[in-house]
């Protein structure tokens, strides 16, 4: 699949990206990932999946999708639609409950199985933000928050990643340290300078931080 999101949840992984038949429509595919020295990924399903599973999406948004996973959930951050939850325990991936488009998706959703935080923003001037969303009964999600600081970098705001109770959010140029204490009102309570100022991707284990910058390669933040 081309311009594909990948997650792992346990044995499986998914992966949304376009359609390898159908024209301008998305799609899952469920792959085994069973490690074994001779066998390849086995295809378990794939679901073709237009914006909120009913339109077709446009060119301009096939590359503004990305989905993670949790414990046989599936929760897809669609730049045209929202955030759909999907149920996969019985193959094919089918949708229990979403919310709908309210502002454009900048990147990688986390996902829980209580709680999804979506980067969003437009990036430059008009700044990047999270979205909060409670999906602790995933067949009604409930938005908490939308929050942005007129303070982002060159581009959206795609990738975040949770320690406790802080978000940290790379938006091209440095890392935002966001406090959701309170999920309603999210605060901006810092941000951290990557050695080369261009920080692209971020992970967490433990207290650390692993940010992968464009010029300084992986940096370490404790």
């Amino acid at each position: 699949m081309r311009e594909a999101s990948l997650s792992i949840d346990g044995e499986r992984a998914i992966v949304l990206g376009l359609h390898p038949v159908e024209p301008l429509t998305l799609a899952f595919q469920i792959l085994d990932i069973t490690i074994s020295d001779r066998e390849p990924p086995t295809l378990r399903a794939i679901s073709g999946f237009g914006a909120c599973g009913e339109h077709l999406v446009s060119a301009r948004a096939m590359i503004r999708n990305y989905v993670a996973s949790f414990a046989g959930r599936i929760v897809a951050a669609m730049s045209e639609c929202g955030v759909p939850i999907l149920d996969f325990t019985g193959g094919s991936p089918t949708v229990i409950g979403e919310t709908s488009s309210w502002e454009r998706l900048g990147g990688h959703p986390l996902f829980d199985g209580e709680t999804i935080i979506v980067p969003v923003g437009h990036g430059g001037a008009d700044g990047n933000g999270i979205a909060i969303i409670d999906a602790s009964e995933p067949t009604h999600p409930i938005l908490r928050s939308i929050t942005r600081w007129p303070i982002g970098g060159p581009q959206n705001g795609r990738v975040v990643t949770r320690i406790g109770d802080r978000v940290y959010l790379v938006d091209g140029r440095d890392v935002l340290v966001i406090d959701i204490t309170d999920d309603e009102a999210p605060r901006m309570i810092g941000r951290l300078r990557s050695p080369g100022h261009s920080p692209v991707a971020i992970a967490s284990d433990g207290g650390r931080l692993f940010v992968a910058d464009q010029r300084a390669g992986i940096v370490v933040l404790d």
